[in-house]
């Protein structure tokens, strides 16, 4: 179809879509532009279509036209948009005709259509009223922006997903600028900071809130990363001016544009105050404990479930004339002891991790294989894990080699 013999001279205001006007300049001196309108016509990247205004009848479609609807030119000519099913709301038609009525023209109405494959079509539509032989047509232009609407969808659903996160999450979450300065920063964070909205933290810096020795410490930190593009971990104490210090875990990474190029950092931190206190609190007790076992005078080890040392103190090694640790950790008495002395040690350990059944008090003889060194009031108990599972045994071995020559020196002497 000849589209441009279908135009007549044009009646009425100049006004509607930019496309519209300039095709309505062409029509205006038809035989010098007649090349010019076709072109435009029929390579436009949007659908183009004329309808007769009665009943939305086909009378030309371009190219791109038929790419986007799916159907081809001979489909639609001569069909009317309903008889089509073109509008997936018939309403978005009468609106349409609605505005041409009115104001003769229509800008970027955005209707949804119908595509031969049944796929949903989001368009933004210009049109505006000509005549075609006295007869009112109306020539539209429609772009298709169905990945756009998509994309703004998709976008949407992540920021309230960023949203959500910012809001709820209790790690402190944050961006910063090529200054360290705060662009962005999650609520957590800003009540860390005694301050309510988290957009009062926009434009200022660690500066504002620690002391000076951690905002330095943190401002360093950031600007290596700035440089390097590398990752930083780390847990590091922050301290204030006005308050007690805290401890966090932090994670802080460049924040690059979409390019690659670093325009910033951010970071992750989460306070771990209390596991650092509860974590000192258990060291300091440990300390506590292993200066109390190195300086006991009983023998004190563990043993695994194969009556192996996993550990002894210090009057362990001082007996077995050992000097270092290594010299013990990870074999049984089998490989320190005469063969009859160590067999009876292992038994009743293998017996106490089978039952379950503790060994108290119990005298033994104590040699190496020098021969005869003394006697031993021996006490080992089950060791459990956090499941209640036994994995060992804990020993404690008294010296009693004085008290033993005293008694069999009285029962000597009794005797006498």
């Amino acid at each position: 179809m000849d589209v441009r013999k279908q135009f007549e001279a044009y009646q009425g205001e100049e006004k509607g879509s930019e496309e519209i006007k300039e095709l309505k300049k062409l029509l205006q001196n038809e035989q010098l532009n007649s090349e010019k309108f076709r072109i435009a016509y029929e390579f436009s990247p949007d659908a183009i279509n004329i309808n007769r205004y009665s009943d939305g009848l086909y009378v030309s479609v371009n190219k791109e036209f038929t790419k986007i609807m799916g159907y081809s030119e001979e489909e639609i000519i001569g069909k009317t948009s309903i008889e089509k099913n073109i509008w997936k709301n018939i309403n978005d038609r009468d609106r349409l005709l609605s505005e041409l009525k009115e104001k003769k023209f229509v800008k970027d109405l955005e209707a949804e259509f119908v595509g031969k494959d049944g796929r949903i079509i989001t368009g933004s539509m210009s049109a505006t009223i000509i005549l075609l032989e006295n007869v009112k047509h109306i020539l539209s232009i429609t772009r298709d922006i169905t990945q756009v609407r998509k994309n703004e969808a998709t976008i949407e659903i992540e920021k309230t997903f960023i949203e959500a996160i910012m809001e709820n999450m209790p790690d402190h979450i944050y961006f910063k600028d090529l200054n360290s300065r705060f662009i962005k920063a999650n609520r957590s964070l800003s009540r860390s900071l005694g301050i309510e909205n988290p957009d009062d933290l926009i434009g200022k810096s660690d500066f504002d809130f620690f002391t000076d020795e951690h905002a330095a410490q943190a401002y360093s930190d950031e600007q290596l990363i700035i440089k390097t593009g590398d990752v930083l971990r780390k847990t590091e104490k922050e301290t204030y001016s006005d308050k007690s210090a805290t401890w966090v875990s932090t994670i802080k990474l460049p924040l690059r544009d979409k390019s690659g190029k670093i325009i910033g950092t951010f970071g992750i931190s989460r306070d771990i105050s209390k596991e650092k206190t509860a974590e000192d609190k258990l060291m300091d007790e440990r300390m506590l404990l292993l200066t109390l076992i190195n300086n006991i005078p009983d023998r004190i080890y563990i043993k695994d479930v194969n009556s192996r040392f996993v550990m002894c103190n210090e009057a362990v090694m001082k007996r077995r004339g050992f000097t270092d640790k290594s010299q013990i950790i990870g074999k049984s008495d089998l490989d320190l002891l005469p063969k009859e002395v160590a067999s009876e040690f292992v038994a009743d350990e293998q017996k106490i991790i089978q039952t379950g059944i503790p060994l108290i008090n119990k005298e033994e003889i104590r040699s190496d294989y020098k021969g005869f060194k003394g006697w031993t009031l021996s006490t080992k108990v089950p060791l459990y894990d956090s499941e209640g599972n036994i994995k060992g045994i804990v020993g404690i071995g008294r010296d009693i080699t004085n008290r033993k020559r005293k008694e069999l020196e009285n029962s000597v002497v009794g005797e006498i």
